[in-house]
């Protein structure tokens, strides 16, 4: 099955991000196909990392992370495979506009694959971008950063130090 013969917006993020639950910080899945994933979340009381009413924009790098996540268990759903865990490996180019997101705002985080290796290895291009008056995804991003990533083909052999 290909992604497209699925609604992308009809999935749980949890469905597709092997986190558990309290650790899922993107809240909806906007849009996906080969080339891109865009997701969103509104930054509540609850939200992780909030402190008087701000998270800091350094927490970006884990929605974009997530974003990556996502992009990559849509993709194995569309094959039929099973969702697989995935390693951040660092980031490039972290830019930020802002020093924090604020109580109250949605964000929508975007992810585009750059390269991705058959031995797992991966680049993403992400963004999170701001909600405009209209609460949609606004046209220029705070936060930009290239995502180097890694989805061992065994988790727990790699975890394990045998491959």
């Amino acid at each position: 099955m290909k992604i497209t013969e699925f609604k992308v917006s009809e999935l749980a993020v949890e469905d597709v991000v092997p986190h558990s639950r309290k650790m899922v910080f993107l809240e909806r899945l906007i849009s996906a196909n080969d080339d891109h994933v865009m997701a969103s979340l509104r930054i509540t009381d609850d939200t992780y990392f909030i402190r008087d009413g701000q998270v800091p924009a350094w927490v970006g790098i884990e929605y974009m992370a997530q974003s990556i996540a996502a992009y990559a268990g849509i993709q194995a759903k569309g094959k039929g495979e099973p969702v697989k865990v995935g390693l951040l490996l660092g980031s490039r180019r972290y830019t930020s506009k802002v020093s924090s997101f604020a109580l109250g705002q949605t964000l929508f985080v975007s992810a585009k694959p750059l390269h991705n290796e058959e031995s797992g290895l991966g680049v993403f291009e992400c963004a999170i971008y701001p909600a405009n008056e209209n609460e949609e995804c606004a046209d220029e991003p705070w936060v930009t950063a290239n995502l180097n990533v890694y989805q061992p083909h065994d988790v727990d052999a790699f975890l394990a130090g045998e491959s």
